[in-house]
């Protein structure tokens, strides 16, 4: 199943709804479908829907069941792709954490910043917080920093917590999950090794934008999440590729982590940031320039792509 937030084109002033992506690409309006068929009401919002848990599931799933009743006559909630503009699937996360998993990453940021690698940096998963106000979509232009001059993507994959726990096993982490989607943490690296070398953290190096989409895929469609290719283009141009077994952890010791502690809500992200790659890592010394195209394509989960003003 792929869930995600969009709007209307031709009514952009409609606000944001919860859909669902069809095989041969209709998207289901859920809220209209749900009430066509005289169902559960659903919200608009991924967030409200999350917490909603087993109730506003099951309203999907029969949706699911009766879709082949009117995707064919009611126009007025199936769309084209060619009809809507898709945002992120959330919007507005209720939280957003960032997880570098990647030893080739964590490498070259140190070179980057001119010091040498921890020997402590593996022995447990480590992750900073990133502004969950300003979260992009794709097929959207990501506003210039003015913090910096290097920016840099990192290409990875995004959680989305979709039950309330605290202290979960890393063994149970999975049934807390309510999808996955790609994501880009836009990084500015003159930024992030000032910071890094002053010791106080990522702060405005990272936190102007966070892409994620295209989709929310269920855990049962994302398929093998240890085996699934990555491909990075640029302006149309192969620019690497790597597989989503690039980290030296699961998401399960992510999760226990996360919650130690600290209770994870349904609509908080967790992001394996990097296995995927960055131009820090593939083009040492090369940054992108307004007017470049991103696009970040996973097995099973899509191709999320924006430009740089």
């Amino acid at each position: 199943m792929k869930l995600l937030t969009f709007e209307r084109i031709t009514n952009p002033n409609g606000g944001n709804r919860l859909g669902l992506l069809w095989p041969g690409g209709a998207i289901i309006d859920l809220r209209e479908a749900a009430n066509e068929l005289a169902l559960r009401s659903l919200p608009t919002c991924m967030v409200e829907y999350l917490e909603g848990g087993v109730f506003t599931r099951e309203t999907v799933q029969a949706i699911m069941e009766r879709v082949d009743e009117f995707s064919a006559r009611h126009t007025d909630f199936v769309f084209s792709p060619q009809q809507v503009h898709l945002k992120s699937p959330l919007p507005r996360p209720a939280s957003l954490r960032k997880f570098s998993v990647s030893e080739s990453h964590y490498r070259a940021f140190c070179s980057h910043c001119g010091k040498r690698p921890s020997k402590a940096w593996n022995k447990s998963p480590r992750f900073v917080y990133r502004n969950h106000q300003a979260v992009y979509g794709g097929d959207v232009t990501i506003p210039r920093a003015t913090a910096g001059g290097q920016l840099d993507f990192e290409f990875g994959i995004a959680c989305v917590i979709g039950m309330s726990g605290v202290n979960i096993p890393a063994e149970e982490a999975m049934s807390y999950v309510a999808g996955f989607a790609i994501s880009n943490c836009w990084t500015l690296r003159d930024l992030a090794a000032e910071e890094f070398n002053l010791r106080v953290g990522p702060s405005k190096s990272q936190d102007f934008a966070t892409s994620l989409g295209p989709y929310l895929v269920s855990v049962e469609e994302a398929g093998a999440l240890e085996k699934l290719t990555m491909q990075i283009r640029i302006n149309g141009e192969l620019l690497g590729s790597s597989d989503t077994g690039n980290s030296i952890w699961n998401w399960g010791h992510l999760i226990a982590v996360a919650s130690q502690d600290a209770p994870l809500f349904p609509g908080d992200i967790l992001c394996m940031s990097d296995p995927g790659g960055s131009l820090m890592e593939l083009r040492k010394d090369e940054w992108l320039q307004p007017g470049d195209q991103i696009e970040l394509q996973v097995e099973n989960l899509g191709t999320l792509r924006n430009s740089v003003e």
